[in-house]
């Protein structure tokens, strides 16, 4: 494969044959160089743990499994073909946590409603137990018995997003599930946002460092022990007009 082109110099003989038997099954389906195989294959693989694993290559030192990927690739090499096969298994696990998102979100709002009910009704008997000097110590317990059984908003969770600015990204993984890959296999637009132009927040979120941020006239959060990962796939015209 790599020997065709002298620009790609890969020589997969040289990594473990596991990696060297995927790499050929997928040019086999896509006639993708290995080039531009290994790094999509590395990071689909990254995103798929990087919330269940740390490595401690030394002693008392963890790093997370995210990575962070740039594929250059002319038009016609097949790279969203090869992005397409390799993700197409997590597209479908994340359809299935929508559909499991939905159905938790609905028992939610019918467990709020009545826990609403039990709490007013609880809220109520306390404040009259209050002023009638009886039994207060009983409702009280009742009532933050009830604050401490009050329903939990479910997260909606999301493995894969395209596209996304340096704010956006800092709420998305301070509000909502803090495990998150930003992939694209036509990254051009990417590159004229603000995200890769701010690159204290994405090295601050590859060493899953936490991050308070506060925004004036916005909500303030936090981010915390987050894992996320980065797979730009562009066109080497459009890497050197932002690097220029």
């Amino acid at each position: 494969m790599s020997q065709k082109n002298e620009e790609l110099c890969l020589n997969i003989e040289n990594l473990p044959n596991y990696f060297q038997r995927m790499i050929e099954q997928v040019h086999i389906k896509t006639g993708a160089a290995a080039e531009i195989i290994l790094p999509t294959l590395l990071s689909v693989m990254s995103m798929s743990c990087q919330d269940r694993f740390d490595i401690e290559p030394i002693n008392g030192r963890k790093y997370p499994l995210s990575l962070y990927h740039l594929v250059m690739a002319r038009s016609g090499c097949r790279k969203s073909t090869v992005y397409k096969l390799l993700t197409k298994a997590i597209s479908e696990f994340e359809q299935q946590l929508e559909q499991d998102f939905y159905i938790e979100r609905d028992a939610y709002e019918r467990s709020l409603v009545l826990w609403n009910v039990k709490f007013s009704a609880l809220n109520k008997g306390y404040k009259k137990a209050l002023n009638q000097g009886i039994n207060a110590d009983k409702a009280l317990f009742d009532l933050e018995k009830c604050l401490s059984q009050k329903p939990v908003e479910p997260v909606k969770k999301r493995l894969i997003i395209n596209d996304s600015t340096s704010e956006g990204l800092a709420k998305e993984l301070g509000d909502g599930y803090p495990v998150l890959s930003l992939m694209s296999d036509e990254a051009g637009e990417l590159f004229e946002s603000s995200l890769l132009r701010k690159t204290p927040l994405l090295n601050s979120l590859w060493c899953a460092e936490g991050k308070s941020v506060s925004r004036a006239s916005r909500d303030n959060y936090v981010i915390k022990d987050c894992r996320f990962s980065l797979l730009l796939m562009v066109q080497p015209a459009l890497f050197d007009s932002f690097m220029g």
